[in-house]
């Protein structure tokens, strides 16, 4: 679905410094030689959201292996990028167990690992994709509400150590091929107003594994595509559903880490969150900015099913199981993402 929570609507980005670290946020996670960032975000969405609607521990992680492992066409092409709707759809199909019963390898395993009686810890109920993607809804969001899961363009982020990278300096052309949480702002000053960004390649890149972004700009893209789930919390020994052949969106991989860092940035004031499920609808009427915030082309406001469907290039399922497709790269405007217009099934 998509539109804005309607408690929202009416808001306005205040001058404060907000920052989710630690509060609705896990430890930084570190996605190594797999370029498997799509699944990162998306679990490490959902564990923000759990911690935000259900009360988990902010030191529950969830596994990031077993949609890499069991997904079907969500994690198809597995370490060669994918696109964190498809996690989402598959949390919410099958649920997710604990990063310790699950953990990481580094790369997908040939076979699913889970056992049928394993624990599903955290299941989504909805996933939501904001729209209109501007920076002035997204700081409303991030001052109100909590983390957002964001596609954005990292190529210059290799040699980033500190400081607040502009736009640019970033670069961006219309091209993103990361995904990565976005977890505060710090506006207290507007002419220098950054976004908190972070990253899944470990504690030592960048600021303890989190970058600083310039606001107002579309700073590497950064309102490409912006989105967040609703879950449920369950200690039940809920079987995990077998992979299902579905269609699939993707992205490029992410590139792989620099490694140097400072001191991470501690959390500062943090506002009493919306605790409501957010309700979405279409977005019909948006308060409007102040004269210093930026705007950007708004998008379709009318509501997507949870997953995926055409106008995100969805690919069609024309394999049987034991079919090939090659994948090949197509552009898709709407994202502004570089996606496939056919993969390869096992």
């Amino acid at each position: 679905m998509k539109g804005l929570p309607t408690a929202l609507l009416n808001l306005v980005p205040k001058r404060r410094r907000t920052d989710w670290t630690g509060i609705y946020t896990t430890p930084i996670k570190d996605q190594g030689t797999c370029g498997c960032c799509y699944v990162f975000s998306a679990v490490s969405q959902i564990e923000s959201d759990a911690i935000r609607l259900n009360h988990t521990s902010p030191l529950m992680q969830l596994s990031i292996q077993q949609p890499l492992d069991c997904g079907g066409y969500a994690t198809v092409l597995g370490c060669k990028g994918g696109f964190p709707l498809n996690i989402f759809g598959y949390a919410r199909r099958s649920g997710l167990v604990r990063e310790a019963l699950y953990p990481y390898k580094n790369r997908p395993a040939s076979s699913c690992g889970v056992g049928l009686s394993a624990p599903v810890i955290v299941s989504v109920v909805k996933f939501f994709v904001m729209q209109p993607a501007t920076e002035y809804n997204m700081a409303v969001y991030i001052q109100n509400v909590g983390p957002l899961s964001i596609m954005i363009y990292t190529d210059k982020w290799k040699h980033y150590t500190s400081g607040i990278m502009t736009h640019q300096a970033c670069g961006y052309t219309g091209y993103v091929n990361h995904v990565v949480q976005l977890v505060g702002l710090d506006y207290s000053n507007p002419s220098r107003a950054y976004w908190i960004v972070r990253n899944q390649w470990g504690t030592g890149w960048g600021m303890g594994g989190y970058i600083r972004l310039e606001y107002g700009n579309n700073t590497c893209g950064i309102t490409s595509m912006v989105c967040y789930t609703s879950t449920t919390v369950h200690n039940s020994s809920a079987p995990i559903a077998p992979p299902t052949r579905r269609p699939v969106v993707l992205i490029s991989p992410s590139p792989q880490a620099a490694t140097s860092r400072p001191n991470s940035p501690k959390p500062s004031t943090v506002p009493a969150p919306i605790s409501a499920t957010p309700i979405v609808t279409p977005v019909t009427s948006r308060p409007t900015p102040a004269p210093f915030l930026p705007l950007f082309p708004e998008q379709s406001s009318s509501f997507r099913s949870e997953e995926p469907r055409s106008r995100w290039d969805i690919l069609e399922e024309r394999t049987n199981t034991t079919g090939r497709r090659d994948a090949q790269a197509v552009f898709d405007p709407i994202t502004r993402a570089h996606l496939v217009s056919s993969i390869t099934v096992i």
